[in-house]
């Protein structure tokens, strides 16, 4: 065994990835690392001491159209960037049972944050890095999501930039993200869940007003990053 795979409640990676680091395991955990600042540090920390990798898995950065926005992002193409907006929502949480780790208070807090919203923090990061500012507030609309089912995220980036997110737990599916420029706008709309075999709609405004449009084919994103994870075991 060269590496372990967490697909475990979030209270238990903690404990699972300092356990694997200390036999030497490399170790790939589901997201989110962990529910506090301190738990992935020592996670981090562990694995470092060990020289085991420690991957995440945060598979939106795979998407086609994902890279795409960031290299847009990175080279300059959009201008200065000024603001970014996105929506992750769908119901395929609504009907787990109340007793279900996923909706658990001690699992899964703030609503949609660690089923949801954690994806669109990291792409946040990932693409503007460093955030100053964070204000979030969380709704329950139904009596039964006893952590919410609502979940409104707004952030100032250290650069200057601004965005906000938002996650619903009960609506049919809904993913966009928009990044807007002092050059251009770029949009990516899916009518599908990233685990469904659809395409991406992708859209390009530039200063003269004109919408430049293609789509993106679903990619296997899920594997893209178990492909990635095991190439940075194999040392690449």
């Amino acid at each position: 065994i060269d590496a372990v795979v967490l697909a475990t409640p979030h209270s238990h990676h903690e404990n699972q990835i300092i356990s694997s680091a200390k036999a030497g395991k490399h170790v790939f955990c589901e997201k989110p690392l962990a529910l506090t600042k301190r738990s992935a540090e020592r996670s981090i920390n562990a694995c470092e001491s060990a020289g085991v990798i420690l991957g995440v898995g945060h598979e939106r950065r795979f998407e086609p159209a994902m890279i795409e926005i960031r290299r847009m992002i990175k080279t300059g193409e959009l201008g200065k960037i000024m603001h970014v907006e996105a929506n992750f929502s769908h119901d395929k949480l609504a009907n787990l049972p109340p007793d279900n780790w996923r909706v658990s208070s001690k699992e899964s807090p703030a609503a949609a944050m660690t089923a949801t919203g954690i994806h669109l923090t990291d792409a946040y990061l990932n693409m503007f890095g460093p955030i100053k500012e964070v204000y979030a507030q969380t709704a329950r609309r139904n009596d039964a999501n006893k952590n919410g089912d609502v979940l409104s995220f707004q952030v100032r980036f250290q650069n200057g930039a601004t965005g906000f997110f938002n996650s619903v737990l009960e609506t049919p599916l809904y993913l966009r993200y928009c990044v807007f420029g002092s050059d251009a706008w770029v949009e990516a709309r899916d009518y599908h869940h990233p685990s469904e075999v659809g395409s991406t709609y992708f859209s390009v405004c530039r200063e003269e007003g004109e919408v430049q449009s293609t789509t993106y084919a679903w990619e296997d994103t899920v594997r893209l990053n178990f492909d990635a994870f095991a190439e940075a075991c194999l040392g690449g």
